[in-house]
């Protein structure tokens, strides 16, 4: 017998999809999203639906810089990563719940909830065409899964701790994932066969980043270094690397300049270092904020870069995203609204809005032009 947790009418194309998947398996007798992992809202018995259904709350919808689109309140732990589809109409969003949330980027709406990892769950992103979505988690897993209506595919299996970074490759063809066991792997993205693994870190691996061309990845931890190698190569002893050295500070998250020219890596210390990939040297250093970073991300037309940061131990923890000019260092806006530490962040497609998820609980959408 199965038991379907009630909600209001789909909205959308892609809510009246999960209602026809929902239709199917009542005259089916089998579950959507199989037995493992599975979609929320379909449940075999005796498994009991969780108590809640996300809820959004909707902003003014004013076109003031900084001002609160929607703020989503899905998820019953912290927030620790977020992304758009390509298309930007959604959001995915996933957390210590060990879920994955997929909802409406304008109207907050929730569409489904992806619960396949058996721990919290660190990153995800969305794939180049929109079609899938790759999560990892602190189960030491690499989740494959459909966007539309969370059907789970493959699992990579491979690191040997926590996995705290995933990113896909430009063409869609790649997947690779960053873990706590000093590693970068990366996979072919139709099969989730491991193609090879980076082991040149001599910390935990938190961050990475694919170039713009696809050809190389950035990757950065505990080690206090960037590291740019060659992605094309599936030879370990083969790999081309550049080693950039910070601040002796835990580096968080890294990103790539749209033009491929430069990155920015974020710091424990509350620093942002924008590198030159020729010199291997820093062409400018940002230290507006007073706490340690978690994220940073270069608007989609290069102008501008975003970075998060916040406090756990902190009490006056300024908790804030902060959105800066990435040729002359000026502060251009301080968003505010969080009440606790920012976790992560990213940008619209269209570069309008930016979707910041927090301790909180929280993600807010909120104008970033």
């Amino acid at each position: 017998m199965l038991e379907i947790e009630e909600r209001r009418r789909p909205t959308s194309i892609q809510a009246i999809k999960l209602e026809l998947q929902r239709f199917v398996a009542l005259r089916t007798d089998k579950l959507v999203g199989v037995l493992q992992p599975g979609i929320m809202y379909v449940y075999p018995s005796p498994v009991v639906p969780r108590p809640f259904f996300p809820s959004a709350q909707h902003g003014t919808g004013s076109a003031t810089l900084g001002s609160l689109l929607v703020r989503y309140h899905g998820h019953a732990d912290r927030v620790n990563a977020v992304a758009w589809s390509p298309d930007g109409a959604h959001i995915v969003s996933v957390g210590d719940d060990k879920t994955a949330q997929v909802w409406e980027a304008v109207a907050g709406d929730h569409l489904f909830t992806y619960t396949g990892h058996a721990d919290r769950v660190n990153a995800v992103a969305w794939s180049p065409d929109g079609k899938l979505i790759v999560s990892a988690s602190s189960d030491a897993t690499v989740q494959v899964w459909e966007a539309d209506a969370g059907i789970y595919l493959f699992t990579c299996r491979g690191h040997a701790d926590r996995v705290n970074a995933v990113a896909w490759s430009p063409d869609g063809k790649f997947i690779a994932s960053a873990s706590y066991d000093k590693t970068v792997q990366v996979w072919e993205a139709t099969t989730g066969h491991l193609l090879f693994t980076y082991r040149s870190h001599s910390d935990w691996v938190r961050a990475l980043a694919w170039s713009p061309d696809g050809k190389h990845i950035a990757s950065a931890g505990d080690d206090s270094t960037v590291h740019v190698w060659n992605a094309t190569t599936r030879r370990n002893m083969l790999f081309t690397k550049n080693v950039y050295r910070g601040d002796s500070q835990r580096i968080r998250a890294v990103a790539w300049s749209p033009d491929g020219r430069l990155i920015a890596s974020a710091d424990d210390g509350g620093t942002v270092h924008i590198w030159n990939l020729a010199s291997k040297k820093p062409v400018l250093i940002y230290r507006g904020h007073a706490d340690g970073l978690h994220a940073v991300a270069w608007s989609p037309d290069g102008k501008y870069i975003a970075s998060a940061a916040g406090s756990s131990i902190n009490y006056y923890a300024e908790n804030t995203v902060r959105i800066w000019d990435a040729a002359s260092e000026d502060t251009v806006y301080i968003y505010r609204s969080h009440s606790d530490y920012v976790l992560a962040l990213a940008w619209s497609p269209d570069g309008q809005q930016i979707a910041s998820a927090s301790s909180d609980h929280s993600v807010s959408v909120w104008r970033a032009r």
